[in-house]
């Protein structure tokens, strides 16, 4: 039982530390498995993403 509180406490804690960031846009690239990678901002990666999603996305 302990276990399964701090386990849910610990995604609780992470979805919120997620949530207070400063930057509104957020790039995140996932994999079918689950994983993911956000890209910080200044990469030039995410720069692209960012442009091409403007366009695709209104």
């Amino acid at each position: 039982m302990r276990l399964l509180l701090l386990a849910a406490a610990t995604v609780v804690a992470y979805v919120l530390l997620r949530r207070r960031r400063d930057d509104r846009l957020r790039v995140v690239v996932v994999w079918e498995d689950g994983s993911e990678l956000e890209l910080r901002p200044g990469t030039p990666e995410r720069d692209r993403l960012v442009e091409v999603g403007g366009r695709a996305l209104p």
